[in-house]
């Protein structure tokens, strides 16, 4: 089983309720295309349990972990797309939602100076100490894949921005980026199966001994 947490760089695609920019893609191309966790599953030939919403941060990231970790058994890949760590989690009507959604709970003001304020490297820190205790968690012989979008910046990265030209301002990767990750990803896998991407440090993955992915 392949379990995914993120946000909408890894969501579902064929989810009702996945974030309009998909199906906005889609009509460009005029045909579905696959994200990088559709071109794993084929590659591996195994089912997906995707838990990715749009616009979540990485806290909401981790409590969707946390709520699921038991059912992930050895020989499982987790996948975790994390997002810019200044995403703030907002409670609206029992339900979390992110500071991008624009609610009035907060003054924009206020989240403004929330988002100043995790610009802080403690904040990273925080993150990367959560990735390390993630891999501290899972078993050695489950396969764990850490990256962010957030450390690139969209207008150098292959987003649908940059296939379209800047006709489409948008930040997501494009068919090509979504077939990069998954090139770069297949590259590490190839010596470790804690796999790290785009991190915030930029420290290179670590080989658990015995415990290599084919």
């Amino acid at each position: 089983m392949i379990y995914v947490f993120g946000d909408s760089f890894s969501e579902d695609t064929k989810n009702p309720k996945k974030s309009t920019y998909i199906d906005k893609y889609f009509e460009y191309k005029g045909r579905r295309t696959k994200f990088y966790t559709e071109l794993l599953s084929e590659k591996f030939n195994q089912p997906i349990k995707n838990f990715s919403r749009g616009g979540m941060g990485n806290d909401y990231i981790f409590l969707e972990f946390m709520k699921n970790y038991k059912n992930i058994t050895n020989g499982d890949i987790v996948i975790f797309g994390w997002a810019d760590v200044q995403r703030i989690l907002i409670p609206n009507k029992d339900t979390w939602y992110s500071n991008l959604h624009g609610f009035n709970i907060l003054s924009k003001s206020a989240q403004d100076e929330i988002r100043a304020m995790r610009m802080d490297p403690l904040f990273t820190k925080r993150q990367l100490e959560i990735i390390e205790f993630i891999d501290n968690c899972l078993s050695e012989d489950i396969t764990v894949i850490h990256w962010t979008w957030s450390t690139v910046l969209h207008k150098h990265s292959l987003s649908i921005y940059t296939e379209t030209k800047g006709l489409i301002d948008d930040s997501h990767y494009s068919e090509e980026g979504h077939y990069d990750l998954y090139q770069k990803i297949l590259e590490q896998l190839e010596f470790t199966n804690r796999v790290k991407i785009n991190l915030w440090d930029q420290v290179e993955p670590h080989v658990v001994a015995g415990n290599v992915l084919k």
